[in-house]
């Protein structure tokens, strides 16, 4: 499970990650990838989620995924990786509906979240 909370104003965000797969953040051609080190939801009655603070651009895109995603993409984060360097991001929904396409046959739930940042505007797109 991701939760992320953005200062739309400030650019701050917070990524709280229990048991899921690496978040991304598209800046330009560069890819950062936010990883979490917690077990996933109910394997242990506490878990302690793991947090990073980083700071977002106008124009980043973020990506939020499933496993499922993430193994229907050959499991291989690299290929993952380029992947989502390649994806067209004028309209997230879009991108998302294309990087759900190219992940072929559905063995697990799929499910992508892509998120496009507008910095010190009163709306973020989503």
């Amino acid at each position: 499970m991701d939760v992320a909370i953005l200062d739309k104003q400030t650019g701050c965000m917070d990524v709280m990650k229990v048991g899921s797969p690496p978040c991304y953040i598209r800046r330009g051609k560069e890819l950062i990838a936010l990883h979490g080190e917690s077990l996933p939801l109910g394997i242990l009655k506490k878990v302690k989620p793991s947090v990073t603070h980083i700071t977002v651009q106008d124009g980043d895109a973020l990506f939020f995924l499933t496993d499922g995603v993430c193994d229907a993409l050959a499991g291989d984060e690299t290929a993952l990786q380029k992947q989502l360097v390649t994806l067209p991001l004028r309209d997230p929904e879009h991108t998302a509906q294309t990087l759900l396409a190219a992940s072929g046959t559905v063995k697990d739930d799929m499910t992508a979240a892509v998120l496009r940042v507008s910095v010190n505007r009163k709306v973020l797109r989503l």
